[in-house]
């Protein structure tokens, strides 16, 4: 080449070396906005981002000896190649998303493995990957979506299958235990993220039917030291289990949720530090189990009128939650972490604070007092959820995982706060969102929400008035207690149809007061 000088080396161009962010922009070395499950920077310039990899600093050194080897085990080997592409986009890709995060070891490491040893887990998972791929291809203006709804409803059925013949053993192991429940956990996944909250709620009741069934929470803190070896976490199972058992519930409360001990391994919090995501996660989950203990404690002395059993659990769990607070913020201190997960228990913890301050049988001028931390609530989601928008943006699609979720939390702001600024900042949130949690989804909480305001701003006629009472409302400011209503529950109907019951703050428990409104949900929005 002309003007080469013999034996003179191609220098490489310098760039700086990239250590975090996805694995796309990091062999580029560029900056990544390390947004998930894809970065924007990948998917703007329409390149293909290859997700994340494992956090090491959150990840055992016991967990990658029980990493899978593709081909080694007889599912792998014997499934089709369309399967086996399903499983690499559900390693690759959905592991990924539906963690949100959180406990990433447990879906990138274990739950993999779990798939090429339990039948009914391994279609599951190809359910939820295809899915995803079908959330994609609407999201980016794909032609059709039939084809993957088709393999997904296919690996779905085979799922049912294996799990029907696997629920029939009348003694199963606790391994057995564990990969039941793992695959009633994903079979939930895949109902919710086809919005078909009916399976949804089928799954939630079954998956908890059989944990107390098999007090499997109990079970697992006799068996400590003996489960090393088993393939799923179960601390992280049992998260799972915790994090449906408080939506059910919620949700569910005519359902008559089953029986669900306190299943987290230590009575107390644990006094040292948090040294990464996944141990603050598993505290939270603890947290919200043994809200629903004092709850418990509490409706028992309305009751019996024995309040000690409450008064002494209510001091209990105000010291742990303190400490997790104080952990919380610690950890973030001295190690930096500002990452949307962190922010999230951020935004649970002060939930579960609003939560338990907060009565739901008092006066309605008490959340007036709470609206400083619905504020901070909302402030605080904000941060999490803040994306830069493009001029070819639609309306994503539902986004499903398995994490701690702000969704309920929005709700309640949305539904308790008087404040019409911030009810309404709460309830462009949960619409921008667009995402799934279990039987939560973004879209309905907000079409409810947005159906409370209009019948507080207009609900004369669906909350009458008798003298001596008078209506003393101040449009887009203030609900008198006469119109400000609360919701008693949700019921999922057929085809879609979700109905709120609610009743005036005035009206008591009496079944004249009680009123119901009929939404319809068609997978990613509502409407009246």
């Amino acid at each position: 080449m002309p003007g080469k000088q013999p034996g003179a080396q191609r220098r490489r161009r310098w760039a700086p070396k990239v250590k975090t962010g996805c694995l796309t922009c990091r062999s580029r070395r560029v900056k990544c906005d390390e947004n998930r499950p894809s970065c924007t920077r990948c998917t703007s310039a329409r390149r293909r981002c290859e997700g994340y990899d494992r956090n090491p600093w959150s990840t055992s050194a016991a967990a990658f000896h029980r990493q899978p080897t593709n081909g080694m085990t007889p599912i792998y080997a014997q499934a089709t190649p369309q399967e086996k592409h399903l499983f690499h986009v559900f390693c690759a890709e959905t592991a990924g998303q539906v963690s949100a995060g959180f406990d990433s070891t447990f879906w990138s490491v274990d739950v993999p493995q779990a798939c090429q040893l339990h039948p009914a887990i391994w279609h599951s998972a190809l359910a939820i990957a295809s899915a995803q791929m079908t959330q994609m291809t609407w999201t980016m203006g794909g032609s059709s979506t039939q084809h993957h709804d088709d393999v997904g409803f296919k690996q779905y059925t085979k799922a049912i299958g294996h799990l029907v013949q696997a629920t029939q053993k009348t003694d199963p192991s606790f391994d057995e235990q564990s990969l039941i429940l793992m695959a009633t956990v994903l079979l939930l996944g895949f109902a919710s993220l086809r919005g078909n909250f009916n399976q949804v709620q089928f799954f939630a009741r079954h998956g908890l039917e059989l944990f107390a069934k098999w007090d499997f929470g109990e079970r697992a803190k006799r068996q400590q030291q003996s489960l090393r070896s088993n393939v799923l976490s179960v601390r992280s199972l049992i998260s799972l289990l915790d994090n449906l058992f408080v939506q059910y519930s919620w949700a569910c409360p005519a359902a008559n949720p089953p029986k669900h001990a306190q299943s987290s391994p230590a009575t107390t919090s644990p006094k040292t530090p948090f040294t990464n995501i996944t141990e603050a996660y598993h505290e939270y989950q603890a947290l919200q189990i043994a809200h629903l203990e004092a709850l418990r404690a509490q409706a028992l002395g309305s009751t019996n009128g024995d309040w000690q059993p409450f008064r002494d659990i209510r001091q209990a769990w105000l010291r742990r939650l303190s400490a997790c607070k104080a952990k919380l913020l610690q950890a973030r201190r001295e190690g930096g972490h500002e990452s949307k997960s962190w922010l999230m228990l951020q935004v649970g913890l002060l939930g579960l604070q609003v939560c338990f301050q907060g009565k739901a049988i008092a006066n309605e001028l008490y959340w007036d007092k709470l609206i400083p931390k619905l504020r901070r609530i909302v402030d605080i989601a904000e941060q999490v959820f803040e994306r830069p928008k493009t001029h070819a943006e639609r309306v994503p699609a539902a986004v499903f995982h398995f994490a701690p979720s702000p969704l309920g939390i929005l709700y309640m702001v949305a539904s308790a706060c008087r404040e019409y600024a911030t009810r309404t900042r709460a309830i462009a949130l949960l619409r921008r969102m667009q995402q799934r949690d279990g039987l939560l989804d973004s879209g309905l909480f907000a079409c409810l929400s947005e159906a409370k305001m209009r019948i507080e701003a207009t609900g004369r006629d669906l909350v009458g008035l008798t003298e001596p009472k008078r209506c003393t409302c101040i449009p887009e400011e203030y609900v008198c207690g006469h119109h400000r209503v609360r919701d008693v529950g949700i019921e999922f109907l057929e085809r879609g149809l979700v109905r709120l019951n609610f009743e005036s703050f005035d009206g008591g428990a009496r079944p004249e007061g009680m009123k119901s409104l009929t939404v319809h949900c068609n997978g990613n929005w509502c409407k009246r």
